[in-house]
């Protein structure tokens, strides 16, 4: 189980990395909207990205998957804890499931924090 967890996380991941902004139409000549892109601080051409930028999407991705990995664990628990049916330890067993997504959580929140704080500080 563990074995799939960790492929599917990978998996997504380096989809993610590798998804870059594609454009069907040219931007520049849409009435426009190059121009109004530009003008909002938005690039209207593909270009590479700084490794700065390529950690920073990297870490938003991690976050991401973090987020559903903590919905998954509060959805679980709170299933084990409604179909326990008064079994004290199969409650437990929810208890403990939701208490460690939700300290698991504020860890990487804390570490997340303090990744902004170092980075704010490098600057």
């Amino acid at each position: 189980m563990k074995k799939i967890v960790i492929f599917s996380v990978v998996a997504v991941s380096l989809v993610l990395l590798s998804v870059e902004s594609v454009s069907a139409q040219n931007i520049e000549t849409n009435m426009g909207l190059g121009a109004t892109g530009d003008a909002a601080g938005f690039s209207s051409t593909l270009k590479s990205r700084t490794p700065a930028e390529t950690i920073g999407v990297i870490i938003n991705t991690l976050l991401s998957l973090v987020g559903v990995g903590f919905l998954g664990l509060m959805i679980y628990g709170g299933y084990i804890w409604m179909i326990a049916r008064g079994n004290e330890q199969e409650v437990e067993r929810a208890k403990k499931s939701i208490e460690q997504g939700v300290t698991g959580l504020i860890i990487i929140l804390a570490a997340y924090a303090i990744t902004v704080f170092i980075g704010q500080a490098l600057k």
